[in-house]
């Protein structure tokens, strides 16, 4: 009983020192990052040479503040209802595909890039977001991994049994008076 008293209380604590300490830390660092890419998407704007076109520009522009906006929304439950709903939902399906085509049309390479950062940024923030559930998950994803590796190693194990034992299977009778421990 005390040690499950100990594991909870353990659990308890990182979780709390996760969520009350370290993640504002991480995502503050991720919103300065993405303030960082909408001036520079802004500044890509005013640039007379290589300028964006105004689709291209607010669409992207509203993707970063939508991002900062709602930053510490980007988890893992948030992402398997945004799935559920864009296999199930063929509007929104739609409107996704389209605002993704805008962005992939862009020929600009710093748009591209400011693009890519911002999805990095995202995918960092869901994995940040997603971070008080790893006590729960790694152990999930170790029984995983071992199940994976039993399982080739089984499969292995068959195909090389069944690789040799056709040489036996297969050989006549005056092949076998040949093997060493039948003589």
């Amino acid at each position: 009983m005390a040690t499950i008293f100990i594991i909870l209380f353990v659990l308890a604590l990182f979780h709390f020192i996760y969520e009350s300490i370290l993640l504002p830390s991480f995502r503050l660092e991720s919103r300065y990052k993405l303030f960082q890419l909408r001036d520079e998407l802004r500044g890509l704007k005013n640039d007379e040479e290589n300028g964006i076109e105004d689709d291209v520009f607010f669409l992207l522009e509203d993707t970063v503040n939508i991002t900062i906006n709602r930053l510490p929304y980007f988890n893992l439950s948030t992402g398997i209802e945004a799935n559920r709903e864009y296999k199930e939902n063929k509007e929104f399906q739609k409107r996704v595909e389209k605002r993704k085509k805008t962005l992939e049309s862009c020929e600009n390479k710093r748009v591209f890039q400011v693009n890519k950062k911002l999805l990095d940024i995202s995918a960092l923030a869901f994995i940040l977001n997603s971070g008080g559930w790893m006590y729960i998950l790694i152990p999930i994803f170790l029984v995983l991994v071992l199940f994976a590796i039993i399982t080739s190693s089984i499969r292995s194990f068959r195909s090389k049994l069944f690789s040799n034992t056709y040489k036996v299977a297969y050989a006549s009778n005056n092949d076998f008076s040949h093997f060493a421990h039948l003589a």
